[in-house]
């Protein structure tokens, strides 16, 4: 699995300037679903009190797209993700929406083991990072984020949706690029988050992805 992280990094370093214009060239492929996803994000977002020192996590968090969303709303953000030029990209946002006073850290890191104290943040979110992983590594990674989640906070994250046809186009151009996609219905991921310990609160279809609000299971 080490080699596999070390490919998806190699392959997030060498499409980061280009990642959010992604299909506008030839031969790419893109859903065409990116604005519908942040608007079903900012439905989900709508449901939680964001104050101003409300702390939000981004997992893997890319060119930063979902956490610059949640820092328009309101809180501090942090950021982590493997890939050292992905985090340029974050860092030229941050810039750009003149949002370097509500941004705490941006760090490379592994998502297995967050480099944070426990039960700190009021807000992890996890876009795009879940599909690329069987769900036995998934849930590795769930628990890890309940380590760092405060016991009443929210949990965003993301799967692929079955019932969206191009999400197998989807997956058929990762698999030629080394990368695998994990499908499953969507009654099976619900089972499966209830078994990790978490409710569902909200879901959203956003084109290719099923978006869910989640907190942890009372105990």
């Amino acid at each position: 699995m080490s080699n596999y992280k070390s490919k998806l990094e190699e392959w997030y370093d060498s499409t980061a300037e280009r990642y959010d214009s992604w299909g506008s060239r030839e031969g790419e492929y893109s859903s065409q679903t990116k604005s519908l996803e942040i608007a079903k994000f900012n439905e989900i977002l709508s449901l939680i009190k964001i104050k101003e020192n409300t702390k939000i996590l981004d997992v893997a968090t890319g060119t930063g797209i979902y956490l610059i969303e949640a820092l328009k709303k309101g809180g501090v953000g942090y950021g982590v993700d493997i890939s050292k030029s992905m985090l340029e990209q974050v860092k030229k946002k941050i810039i750009k929406f003149k949002l370097k006073s509500k941004v705490i850290k941006i760090i490379k890191g592994d998502a297995e083991k967050l480099p944070f104290h426990s039960d700190f943040f009021d807000i992890v979110i996890c876009i795009g990072m879940f599909e690329y992983y069987p769900l036995v590594k998934v849930k590795a990674f769930l628990e890890e984020i309940k380590r760092v989640l405060k016991k009443e906070g929210n949990l965003i994250v993301d799967f692929p949706n079955n019932n969206n046809k191009e999400v197998y186009e989807f997956q058929k151009k990762e698999r030629s690029a080394g990368h695998e996609i994990h499908i499953y219905e969507k009654g099976k991921i619900n089972e499966f988050l209830k078994h990790t310990g978490f409710r569902i609160i909200k879901s959203n279809c956003a084109g290719i992805e099923i978006q869910f609000l989640l907190k942890l299971v009372k105990k």
